[in-house]
């Protein structure tokens, strides 16, 4: 772990003494004169995908035990819409998102990628710990216009919103269990739940013309129980085989680690919806969450649909080879494991970004040639120095 350490230090102390000299070889031999467009040298400026690769293994490195890291670098370049769970994953248990979260979300934001929250908490708690701070983050850096780009959907998914320019919500749709089913539900809850001899309480949140959004069910000691895993599972299929027996169009799904909701969709029809609305392939999707285990709250956003998109774990080991195919779980757990995927996002867009800059760039050569146009004056240090920082911030 020691020599670890150290030699991630060396390198990252190797790298900024590059970019230093390279800063001198800029300012003494003028970029313009030689017909670059980077304040690169040409030696560094061959090498700059290898300075990139080098920043991306290492947080790469501090997520996955094994995993081919150049394969996971193509793939998040292609990403158009990043899917996040909130509780456990942008967030620790009730508290806010960090700063980190919050940065690197309006990063992908700006950079038009569209982002979506999709989370079990209410809109109140969603907006109070994450949303709000993100509005003020983008209107703090003149770029709220990339609000257009950020989907919320709360209550597992049963009420879906994006934000409007003055910050108001502007509805997507909004599932509720109509106040009718609330005592056949309760009763199955009871005759389930009773038979497992467990503490228990059922809560319900409110939505219009007294129907319901959700009910949850809350277990009392639940840590005392040695296979409380198997137990929550067996309750859950239970409840649900009675749901089909008697023909209620409901699902119970496991939110926390001692609770299950009842809702009228599961997070996947969110997920089927932004498909057909932003018009995004499987590829070009990537999700992450800490609950992808039976019955979990984020399982359901693997389907026929996506099963070729990105899947992160930052929860608990999934039990099982069939439920772990094809999902990336990280050694880094919460919120901690998904402020690094997102820098792994931005390095690699960056990367794109920096590409296709260059494609431009030599369009625009071409271009300037053909009209036989003066040489530009040497020493504009300025534009030097912005295109360094931009370089610098890129990688």
């Amino acid at each position: 772990m020691c020599r670890k350490i150290i030699v991630q230090t060396i390198l990252f102390i190797l790298i900024n003494s590059f970019f230093l000299l390279d800063i001198c070889w800029a300012a003494d031999v003028g970029v313009f004169r030689l017909k670059q467009h980077s304040c690169l040298s040409p030696a560094l400026q061959m090498n700059s995908n290898i300075i990139t690769g080098s920043f991306f293994k290492l947080y790469h490195d501090h997520l996955f035990v094994e995993d081919d890291f150049g394969a996971l670098f193509k793939r998040l370049e292609k990403i158009k819409l990043a899917v996040f769970d909130l509780d456990g994953t942008l967030a620790f248990g009730s508290r806010d998102a960090p700063r980190a979260i919050i940065e690197g979300l309006k990063f992908l934001l700006i950079n038009k990628t569209h982002v979506a929250v999709i989370t079990g908490s209410g809109v109140n708690s969603t907006r109070g710990r994450i949303i709000n701070e993100l509005i003020k983050s983008l209107k703090d850096e003149g770029a709220f216009w990339a609000i257009d780009y950020l989907h919320v959907f709360t209550h597992l998914g049963n009420k879906g919103f994006r934000l409007k320019d003055d910050g108001e919500q502007e509805e997507y749709f909004r599932f509720e269990i109509h106040r009718s089913l609330a005592p056949k539900l309760i009763k199955i809850v009871r005759e389930v739940c009773d038979k497992e001899d467990v503490h228990y309480s059922i809560f319900s949140k409110k939505g219009k013309n007294n129907n319901f959004l959700v009910f949850r069910i809350v277990f009392e000691e639940l840590q005392l129980i040695r296979n409380r895993t198997q137990m929550m599972q067996e309750i859950a299929e239970g409840i649900n085989e009675k749901f089909r027996q008697q023909d209620i169009g409901l699902s119970v799904l496991k939110t926390g680690e001692a609770s299950m909701e009842i809702a009228v969709k599961a997070k996947g029809y969110a997920v089927g919806f932004l498909m057909d609305e932003l018009g995004v392939e499987p590829e070009e999707i990537m999700f992450v969450g800490d609950s992808f285990g039976p019955r979990g709250g984020d399982r359901s956003m693997r389907f026929d649909r996506t099963l070729n998109s990105l899947f992160f774990n930052v929860g608990l080991d999934i039990d099982g080879k069939d439920l772990n195919k094809d999902i990336l779980t990280t050694t880094l757990k919460g919120p901690e494991a998904s402020q690094r995927i997102l820098q792994l996002l931005k390095i690699a867009k960056a990367e794109g970004k920096s590409q296709t800059n260059e494609m431009r760039t030599e369009q625009a050569d071409v271009e300037l040639d053909e009209l036989n146009l003066p040489a530009l004056p040497e020493g504009v240090l300025g534009v030097q120095k912005a295109q360094f920082q931009l370089l610098h911030q890129a990688i």
